[in-house]
C-alpha cells in the first residue's frame, strides 16, 4: 500500500518529501503540513477530485478531501 507522500510524488509531481518533518504553526488554529512542492501536488490532487465530481465519477469530492486532510494531520 502506498503512502500519501508516495502518491503525491508519483502522480502529482512532488519533488522530495511532501510533508514537513514538524508541522509549522501559522496561527492559533492552523498549521502548515506540506513542503512547497507537497502543497502544489496536494492542490493538484484536490483539483482532480473536483473534476471527477463534475464528471459524475465521484459523488462528493469535499468528503474525500476531508478524509485526506485527516490523513495529512496524522502523517
Amino acid at each position: 500500500m502506498r503512502t500519501l507522500d508516495e502518491i503525491l510524488q508519483e502522480y502529482f509531481g512532488c519533488k522530495g518529501k511532501a510533508f514537513l518533518k514538524t508541522p509549522r504553526k501559522i496561527n492559533e488554529d492552523s498549521y502548515e503540513y506540506f513542503t512547497k512542492s507537497g502543497a502544489k501536488a496536494y492542490e493538484k490532487l484536490c483539483f482532480l477530485l473536483d473534476d471527477l465530481q463534475n464528471l459524475g465519477v465521484i459523488e462528493d469530492a469535499e468528503d474525500i478531501v476531508e478524509q485526506l486532510d485527516s490523513i495529512v494531520r496524522d502523517e
